[in-house]
């Protein structure tokens, strides 16, 4: 049971980035505009041969130091195996180039929102490789770094003097000052985030946006909000959500290959903003001690691996991401609320989008196509964009249906298609698996285990995340899945799961905005709930479920 519901995460982490100032370092090079993949238009059909790009014969080839150098990031080279960075290091029109790492860690020592991470904006023709990112002091067990925000740390709730309701916040590290909470979960020093049958049903806590907690010798005064947790060996993450490992804006044609992530403020791989022709090779997400960690430890914050607003084209082979506090993968399309504004007038329609969901519009330019749907997904066409105004959430579209006053949005070329996740383990991590909303797309031979929710999941829903609108033409076979579900969403009760999830209260028409879901030949064991439903294809979904 969620106590307090988190805050959309991706449109915080939008409204706080600040891109501009950003030294643009590479600009194409006459002639070289070889890759070997990237060129490729987006496909109709999943392709097993779907390759990543590589480096053609007149590339560039950079260390991590040169790069870092040529950005005039804030960063020091401690030896010849540690880069410490005080500021993020921000690339814009990276082109044709290899960044060779060679081993190399880059560590960043601010975890304060946009003050840390690695930021490519508009790459195009890329391969980074064999490097490590981490933050100092970013792990659940590192010891205290003065001054600076803690990211994640492990304690235990005891009760708090004198009968008074709530809970003690005592952590292993003597942490003193005002430091924030994000958010609190069950934590076990073996077993890990709470996947396992015996977890209790009041697991986790999101806390207000903005709440700290005052530490003295690592402990709080009493809070209300932690009574369910009075007794429990816990996580917290003071920080949920401010800065991403490897960010990826605009990107086409890029290849991430064994690079390794041991902890972040954040998201591990992310890209988003447009984009296509992106692979993720042999990378690896893990906390610093593994593979010996005993007790067991947490990685990120965030998501393993984040794409959305990206055409396709998207590969992911060999990956090991585990530890980390959400999804494993979450491949998905933006949808964006809007209103009819029937006071302003122009060659067409003009809409309102609500606050919390403008930035979507900064990728919908003039005469991009956008997806229209009703509040049930049903689809109600497509329109040109006419003019924009992302600022005050105004958009201009070409028409809309007759009587419609209410719309979802989604940019067309940004709900992604032609997917292939091959070899792949997702483990130990709280949260899904594989989140899947992209078309043709293939899901074959993953590992999942040790996850607190679905394995993998097909959703689209116009309830709280607006993602979608739903994936079609998906095959999920010969995929291996154990021990996961322990705490399924309402409309996703199995370990495999396609359906949508529409707004509290909404009784209108329903679409079938996820079709042709094909499920078949995975070996499954240890569903934690509903144990006997290893597949559901769900409201608003289609599909075959085969031998498992």
């Amino acid at each position: 049971m969620v106590i307090y519901a988190p805050i959309h995460e991706d449109m915080e982490m939008r409204s706080i980035l600040v891109l501009s100032g950003v030294l643009a370092l590479f600009a194409p090079l006459a002639g070289c505009n070889s890759v070997s993949a990237g060129t490729a238009p987006i496909s109709d059909s999943p392709s097993q041969s779907l390759t990543a790009t590589a480096a053609g014969a007149q590339w560039k080839t950079l260390s991590l130091v040169g790069l870092v150098s040529a950005a005039k990031a804030k960063c020091t080279v401690v030896s010849s195996r540690l880069i410490s960075c005080a500021g993020p290091l921000q690339v814009t029109g990276l082109t044709n180039t290899t960044v060779d790492g060679a081993g190399v860690e880059i560590q960043f020592t601010d975890p304060t929102a946009g003050n840390s991470g690695v930021t490519l904006t508009n790459a195009n023709g890329a391969v980074l490789a064999n490097f490590k990112i981490s933050w100092l002091g970013g792990g659940a067990r590192d010891p205290i770094v003065a001054g600076v925000d803690r990211i994640q740390s492990l304690g235990n709730v005891v009760a708090c003097p004198n009968h008074q309701s709530g809970g003690v916040l005592v952590l292993d590290l003597a942490l003193a000052g005002t430091q924030p909470l994000g958010a609190l979960s069950v934590w076990d020093d073996t077993k890990g985030w709470p996947w396992y049958a015996s977890a209790p049903a009041n697991y986790e806590i999101y806390f207000p946006s903005g709440t700290t907690a005052a530490f003295s010798g690592g402990r709080t005064g009493c809070l209300s909000s932690l009574a369910a947790f009075v007794g429990r060996r816990v996580i917290v993450r003071h920080i949920v959500f401010s800065n991403h490992a490897f960010h990826c804006l605009g990107c086409q044609n890029v290849t991430v290959q064994n690079v390794t992530i041991t902890s972040a403020p954040g998201m591990g791989f992310v890209f988003e903003s447009g984009g296509a022709n992106i692979a993720l090779i042999g990378n690896t997400i893990a906390p610093a001690c593994s593979p010996n960690c005993s007790p067991a430890e947490p990685s990120l914050t965030c998501d393993a691996a984040h794409f959305d607003d990206i055409s396709g084209n998207i590969l992911l082979e060999n990956n090991n991401f585990g530890w980390q506090g959400d999804d494993g993968l979450n491949i998905t399309g933006l949808l964006v609320p809007a209103v009819l504004d029937k006071g302003k007038t122009g060659s067409g329609p003009w809409l309102q989008v609500a606050a919390g969901w403008q930035d979507p519009l900064w990728t919908m330019t003039v005469g991009s196509d956008v997806s229209l749907f009703n509040a049930g997904l049903e689809s109600l066409g497509s329109a040109r964009v006419l003019a924009v105004n992302p600022g005050s959430g105004l958009i201009e579209l070409s028409s809309l249906p007759a009587n419609t006053t209410h719309v979802i949005l989604a940019r067309t070329d940004g709900i992604p298609k032609n997917v292939v996740l091959r070899g792949n383990q997702f483990h130990d991590n709280r949260a899904r698996g594989i989140l899947i909303g992209g078309s043709y797309a293939l899901i074959e031979n993953n590992l999942i285990e040790r996850v607190t929710m679905e394995a993998i999941l097909v959703p689209a829903d116009t309830s709280y995340w607006f993602e979608g609108p739903g994936a079609q033409h998906v095959t999920i076979e010969d995929n291996t899945i154990s021990e996961v579900n322990r705490f399924p969403a309402a409309p996703y009760p199995a370990a495999i799961s396609a359906g949508t999830s529409m707004a509290a209260g909404y009784s209108g028409p329903l679409g079938t905005p996820i079709q042709s879901i094909t499920v078949q030949n995975n070996a499954i064991s240890d569903v934690m709930t509903n144990p006997d439903q290893w597949v559901s294809i769900g409201p608003g979904a289609s599909g075959t479920i085969g031998q498992n």
